[in-house]
């Protein structure tokens, strides 16, 4: 082989390798006036306000939880080339009686063009255990659709729904 050809198959080999590689993302970002009814009953994640995309634009949302006003900031992991919908939740800022609290589950009850209303599953967690919730709760929340910036879906769902 000429000196000629085996730098280009090397330049080209090279070219390939830097071209075939991907990042990771299972989430669908839909604006309000995408959903359809089909999304009803699906578990989705909320990004408040601003666009909170590659990390940047923490939002934060105030709720009422056992009666205490508890200020919850996004937690956002992806950098924009990685970004599991798994990852995605809503943690409290402070403690409250003990417990940090997250919401990773929502689930897409209503839509009108006013307002949005989910099923909030909240786990709470001690310090002792961080990794599994010692108590959990739910309750039905409606947000004016001003307040959501998007609607999170996981990629399998929004993909068996074009399937169907």
């Amino acid at each position: 082989m000429t000196s000629q050809k085996l730098i280009l198959s090397i330049l080209f080999s090279l070219l390939s390798v830097a071209t075939y590689s991907q990042d990771g993302s299972d989430i669908i970002y839909l604006k309000l006036n995408q959903l359809d009814k089909s999304y009803i009953g699906d578990t989705v994640q909320i990004d408040f306000y601003r666009r909170s995309f590659g990390g940047l634009k923490i939002d934060t949302v105030q709720l009422v939880v056992e009666n205490i006003y508890v200020k919850f900031k996004e937690h956002r992991v992806d950098n924009g080339f990685n970004n599991w919908f798994n990852e995605q939740y809503l943690e409290s800022i402070e403690k409250i009686n003990g417990y940090t609290i997250r919401i990773r589950k929502l689930v897409l009850e209503s839509f009108t063009s006013e307002s949005t209303t989910f099923t909030l599953y909240f786990e709470f967690y001690t310090d002792k255990s961080k990794n599994r919730p010692v108590k959990t709760e739910r309750i039905d929340v409606g947000f004016a659709n001003e307040m959501i910036a998007e609607i999170l879906v996981s990629a399998e769902s929004h993909n068996k729904k074009i399937k169907n």
